[in-house]
């Protein structure tokens, strides 16, 4: 982990990033996917800039790769799907209604693990 920022902000970034974890969390069970959708890509962002200390300025799935989050397949091509479907908002909706809410969950979890690592 490259450490380049002082201690209180990492402990302030870390707690933000927690709370947006648990705030996703009750999202998810409210079934709001289309907001479940957009936690989990900045989620993963954020993770990035802890982890890495530098705003991440590749792909969503490749800042994910390089943390090695280990997402199975399904969930790295449903992150592609998702972030990809951002780009146009008439798209987005629509896609993040067909993905299934225990995916989004399993890879929430993933994120939330490796925040504590």
């Amino acid at each position: 982990m490259k450490k380049t920022f002082p201690d209180s902000v990492r402990k302030n970034l870390k707690h933000s990033i927690s709370y947006a974890i648990n705030f996703t969390r009750k999202l998810l069970k409210e079934k709001k996917s289309e907001f479940v959708c957009e936690s989990v890509i900045q989620l993963i962002r954020d993770i990035y800039l802890f982890k890495k200390g530098k705003n991440l300025e590749e792909s969503v799935i490749g800042g994910a790769e390089e943390l090695s989050l280990g997402f199975t397949e399904l969930e790295k091509n449903t992150i592609k799907l998702i972030e990809k479907s951002m780009r146009k908002e008439e798209y987005y909706k629509e896609t993040c209604g067909y993905i299934n809410l225990d995916l989004l969950n399993s890879i929430l979890l993933k994120i939330e693990k490796y925040l504590y690592e």
